[in-house]
């Protein structure tokens, strides 16, 4: 086969939602007060002082409890089974860390319900967005339904702005299209000619996309290397892969020994012989029941030299296998090196993995993140992370959802860490669902908006098969038996739509145009009375058409001189067209004229045959 030629931003700076219309009145109180109403009797001040964008925001103090908020009524808005992304900005006046809740109260024909759309605990005096969603069914006659703002202790003031509520549709499916179109492919014309630069006219053209830019990867378990309806499936699902948990320190050194690579070398090799791309997961895990429990008694100075050990050891073993590493597994959710050696310790292992690795992108990975409930706290982090100077390459959020994926959440959430101008990867993603055709909904809520975002580079599954995932069955592809489930056949389908597979004909002028996803081709030309040409290429992200050069090599290359026999005039013939430069010389149509020419010709004229 031969190759043809071819910022430092605070969370008041998170997007809001623009895709579709926005149902509250006064959104953001530009108009005053109506029609919002508190809870309680808190006092209302609208000024610029609270407002978080426009000139109006409203704060609320003289809080008697912590139900005491801001509300609005949204019945009018409602229309059963219709499902609703709520959201807003709010701001505690005061310092430390408080609780605040975006709430939805329905009274019904059952009684009160109240749903807490989203909890977080937030710093003070910084502006945080609440986002949740919902689907409204009530039961008999409505007599109320608002949503409002609530949660820090009595006595505490906050500031509300910039609210959001918004039926959710499928009309997110036709942007992300769009989008899809504009960020994932472009324009590409082929050019074919002969070995004199004549145009190839007529002849037939397969193209044929084999990897993607885009990474759809997953998570690979050692135990299943050896089953062939596994294999099967990684390889023909999946470009990128990520060890599940073979690289982690607390599997590869329980004790206090030399470390063992066995299981994890097992997939590194399998996805070096199958051209499967890895990710490396993790060099550290802030969460102390995930730590290599001999860790636990060692003193300050012993455990930062056991650290940096295990970094000098495993970094360089995977350096010219591993593309990513995450450095420091959900830093959100424990402490278990923080608690012992100070925060100081995190940018600490950045740069020392970067000098490990120079060319490795380095990681931030956690979870709640997408779904809103901790995405501020992340946010946070990672630019403390950044001013610290820790070398971060690429942001990870694992996406593990129960039940109902929002897609429009999930790009307002995407849109928040967007703002870092880093590389996005959801890193792990799963979702726990009984019934597969609505994990087969799911996937495709987040897959088709990942897809469509600039920031989003890849998506890794944790998992796909019901014998071997961490969630179980409500979580795979594939079930026990290795049929393919309506999440399975989902996920197909989305790799079918978002990969270039085309036949035709070249025109008169030797140029067939097309459109396709940026990745890496195989492009077969088949001109009459000739063996097919198939030449390895890339199309790739950029603007305008991008040209494809390619010349067919001659119909017999032994038979230079094309007299009908094999021998030293063909030798004679090949040295005068070489050492003059002509396009003719190029026999292994590679783009020029050099020694390689001359052992690809070799080759052919001494097997006698026209390769």
């Amino acid at each position: 086969m031969l190759r043809a030629t071819c910022l430092t931003l605070t969370v008041a700076t998170l997007l809001t939602p623009a895709a579709a219309q926005n149902l509250l009145i006064n959104p953001g109180f530009e108009a005053g007060q109506p029609p919002w109403f508190t809870t309680g009797a808190p006092t209302v001040i609208l000024s610029q002082a609270h407002a978080r964008s426009g000139t109006m925001g409203l704060g609320l103090s003289n809080r008697t409890a912590p139900w005491n908020g801001i509300a609005q009524d949204i019945r009018p808005f409602l229309l059963p089974g219709g499902t609703y992304l709520a959201s807003g900005f709010i701001r505690v006046n005061a310092p430390g860390t408080h609780t605040v809740i975006l709430t939805l109260k329905i009274t019904d024909a059952l009684g009160e319900h109240y749903t807490g759309l989203n909890y977080q605990t937030i710093p003070g005096d910084t502006w945080v967005l609440l986002d949740g969603s919902f689907t409204y069914s009530p039961s008999g006659t409505v007599s109320e339904a608002f949503l409002y703002a609530e949660g820090p202790q009595a006595g505490i003031s906050f500031s509300f702005d910039d609210a959001a509520l918004q039926r959710e549709s499928n009309g997110w499916k036709t942007q992300a299209n769009a989008r899809i179109a504009q960020l994932r492919t472009r324009p590409c014309g082929v050019v074919v000619t002969d070995v004199a630069g004549s145009p190839v006219a007529s002849a037939a053209i397969s193209i044929d996309q084999v990897n993607h830019d885009f990474a759809f990867g997953t998570a690979i378990t050692h135990t299943q290397l050896n089953n062939p309806h596994y294999t099967q499936l990684l390889t023909r699902w999946f470009e990128w892969g990520v060890p599940e948990y073979e690289c982690k320190w607390h599997y590869t050194q329980p004790a206090p020994s030399p470390e063992s690579f066995t299981d994890c070398d097992a997939i590194v090799q399998f996805a070096n012989a199958n051209g499967i791309r890895m990710r490396g997961h993790n060099v550290f895990w802030e969460v102390a029941q995930f730590c290599p429990p001999w860790l636990a008694s060692l003193p300050m100075p012993a455990l930062q030299s056991a650290m940096l050990t295990h970094m000098q050891t495993i970094i360089p073993r995977y350096a010219s296998t591993f593309r990513h590493w995450d450095i420091n597994n959900e830093m959100i959710h424990g402490d278990f090196f923080s608690s012992r050696l100070g925060e100081s310790i995190w940018p600490w292992m950045y740069q020392q993995s970067r000098q490990l690795d120079p060319d490795c992108k380095l990681f931030v990975n956690d979870y709640n993140n997408i779904d809103g409930t901790q995405t501020q706290p992340f946010h946070s982090q990672i630019a403390s992370l950044l001013a610290a100077g820790a070398p971060i390459d690429g942001i990870g959020l694992q996406g593990h959802f129960i039940d109902r994926i929002s897609a429009q959440r999930v790009q307002l959430h995407l849109d928040a860490f967007a703002s870092f101008n880093l590389p996005i990867w959801i890193t792990e993603f799963d979702c726990v669902n009984e019934e597969a055709a609505d994990r087969a909904e799911n996937l495709e809520n987040l897959y088709r908006m990942a897809f469509s975002h600039p920031a989003v580079e890849g998506i890794i599954m944790w998992g796909f098969w019901a014998g071997a995932h961490w969630r179980g069955s409500d979580g795979a592809l594939v079930e026990r038996d290795w049929s393919i489930n309506a999440a399975g056949q989902r996920y197909q389908s989305l790799l079918n739509e978002w990969t270039t597979h085309l036949e035709g004909t070249l025109a008169a002028s030797g140029e067939y145009a097309f459109n396709g996803y940026h990745g890496e081709y195989d492009i077969t030309i088949a001109a009459p009375g000739t063996a097919a040409f198939t030449t390895r290429t890339h199309l790739s992200a950029g603007s305008g058409t991008q040209v494809i050069a390619i010349r067919l090599p001659p119909s017999c290359i032994a038979d230079f001189d094309h007299n009908g026999g094999i021998d030293g005039s063909d030798v004679e013939a090949f040295f005068i067209a070489w050492s003059s430069g002509q396009t003719a010389a190029d026999v292994n149509a590679d783009g020029g004229v050099d020694g390689s020419d001359i052992e690809f010709f070799f080759i052919r004229w001494e097997a006698g045959d026209c390769g």
